[in-house]
């Protein structure tokens, strides 16, 4: 009789480690919540684009690196040094990456190069600039061209316009993080749907720095032949996927609760 009760109570109460090991469980799934569900919304296929970018411009970067580049085309070879050419220059380069991103051309890209030819912290400096540039610019268009942008963007563009108006800078700095995404549809419906331009510049700059960041790392690893800034930069890209698709998912649970919470009140 006292060995079953005992045997009972043993199968009761769970070793604190066993305890311990399921609250920690559950409370990462529940932390990774958002991330599997912000997974779904947006689709495999367009998370797996974001890595195939990232390949593309390493290729280019290593190819440009190993048949001497700059010796081929020389109108191409961006510097600082003191004899180099007005089209060589870094206000060159930021008026080059400026119309590349305002007609839709990856920032991300700019970065590489950017760090790779002036190095990793002048480079992100000066397309980080540039970036912000090019999304005031395809802005403005859109404000001047309304009507075609409108048709652009029009069933293309997953955003809650009415709370992007109402949070500008919080909501553009999300969509920013986001490792997806056309910035070029972004700056258009910004343009179109009267979001102050002051803070979407000054946000999308906040939010352009850290996938901005990992990518003038890389390519300033390529340049310099740095095979461990590299590999840096890659394992930071795929812990800023994950982030941002954190950070979307609650975004977009978020609005949900603003929606449903609206609806309950006009209903009541």
């Amino acid at each position: 009789m006292f060995t079953r009760k005992g045997a009972k109570r043993r199968s009761v109460n769970r070793p604190p480690v066993s305890k311990f090991l399921g609250v920690f469980r559950m409370s990462a799934i529940e932390f990774l919540e958002p991330a599997v569900k912000a997974v779904r919304q947006i689709g495999p296929a367009r998370l797996a684009k974001a890595g195939v970018a990232l390949c593309v411009i390493l290729a280019i970067g290593y190819l440009a690196k190993s048949i001497d580049f700059e010796g081929l085309a020389h109108w191409v070879d961006f510097n600082d040094r003191a004899g180099a050419e007005w089209y060589q220059g870094k206000l060159a380069y930021l008026s080059a990456g400026m119309l590349f991103t305002a007609i839709g051309g990856p920032r991300q890209a700019v970065a590489f190069f950017g760090a790779y030819f002036f190095g990793l912290w002048t480079g992100l400096a000066v397309s980080t600039l540039a970036a912000g540039l090019g999304c005031l610019l395809a802005a403005l268009i859109a404000r001047v061209f309304e009507a075609r942008a409108r048709q652009m963007i029009r069933g293309r563009v997953d955003i809650a316009f009415e709370y992007w108006r109402q949070h500008p800078v919080s909501t553009t700095i999300i969509i920013r993080l986001l490792p997806v995404g056309s910035n070029l549809l972004t700056n258009l419906a910004a343009g179109v749907t009267s979001v102050p331009l002051a803070p979407f510049v000054l946000a999308s700059l906040v939010g352009y720095l850290p996938q901005m960041a990992v990518f003038a790392l890389m390519g300033s690893g390529v340049d310099v032949g740095a095979g461990w800034q590299v590999a840096l930069g890659i394992g930071l890209f795929a812990v800023l996927m994950v982030a941002g698709l954190w950070v979307y998912g609650r975004y977009r649970r978020q609005i949900r609760a603003r929606r449903k919470t609206a609806r309950k009140s006009s209903n009541g």
